[in-house]
């Protein structure tokens, strides 16, 4: 029963994770604007638009009910440490992802973030690195190709899986494989995916009222504009170009 529970739970996956790096009020106040602008991001919109459909009401039927029970049931209280659990181990792979954008100060931020809060934090229940002046700096394989100048593609909306684009879609397998295997112990593991997948979820639920006009359009800006805007921050100072020795100071470090 486990089993099938995560396996559903991973099955949309996809269509949620983007929200856990996403600044979702400034997105979504943005967004409504964004979907008056024509663009060519979306030329296979009729089928996009059927798979869209199927994940609604695989949404409406499945997930959301399951958030709405994981709510109404387990307290606020209760709710922020496993938030901050999450976040935690989010925080590694945000740093192992800056590394290899050579981002070495957000990569220093994040693994220092998980070193304490693992630590002295007690796995993550407790954030105690905001306080230390340790910023989270979000990242993900999809950025990291978007760095390393891998074109984005088209927009699709997967089965099961949500919004992406072609980039972002080649990284379901590792990013998953990554998710899965982080602890050897297979049930463990596929509980933590499936809990943090009901947990971004639950959060979600208080940004539906928000979304205006259609849906399928606001939701398809919501998440290029999220993806785009991550991606965006590689012009920082504070970037590493290859091949240029004068571009390192101190806050590459």
């Amino acid at each position: 029963m486990l089993r099938i529970t995560a396996c559903l739970l991973l099955s949309v996956w996809v269509s949620v994770a983007v929200a856990e790096d996403a600044d979702v009020d400034e997105a979504f106040a943005a967004t409504p604007q964004a979907a008056n602008t024509v663009k060519n991001d979306d030329p296979w919109e009729n089928f996009n638009r059927k798979m869209f459909a199927f994940n609604e009401r695989m949404d409406k039927y499945a997930l959301k009910p399951m958030a709405q029970g994981y709510r109404k049931t387990v307290p606020q209280a209760a709710r922020s440490p496993i938030r901050r659990f999450y976040d935690n181990l989010r925080d590694f792979k945000s740093g192992v992802n800056n590394i290899l954008q050579w981002r070495w100060k957000d990569a220093s931020h994040n693994l220092g973030r998980f070193l304490l809060n693992s630590t002295v934090g007690v796995a993550g229940f407790f954030d105690v690195a905001t306080s230390t002046g340790l910023q989270r700096e979000s990242s993900d394989l999809g950025i990291t190709l978007a760095r390393w100048g891998v074109p984005e593609g088209p927009y699709v909306m997967l089965p099961f899986l949500g919004p992406s684009t072609i980039r972002d879609a080649s990284t379901i397998y590792p990013e998953t494989y990554i998710d899965v295997n982080f602890i050897d112990h297979k049930p463990t593991s596929w509980a933590i995916l499936g809990g943090r997948v009901l947990d971004v979820r639950s959060m979600l639920l208080d940004y539906e009222e928000a979304i205006v006009g259609d849906r399928y359009n606001f939701i398809r800006e919501f998440y290029l504009q999220s993806r785009r805007g991550k991606a965006g921050m590689d012009t920082r100072d504070q970037d590493f170009d290859f091949g240029a020795d004068d571009d390192w100071d101190d806050d590459d470090w």
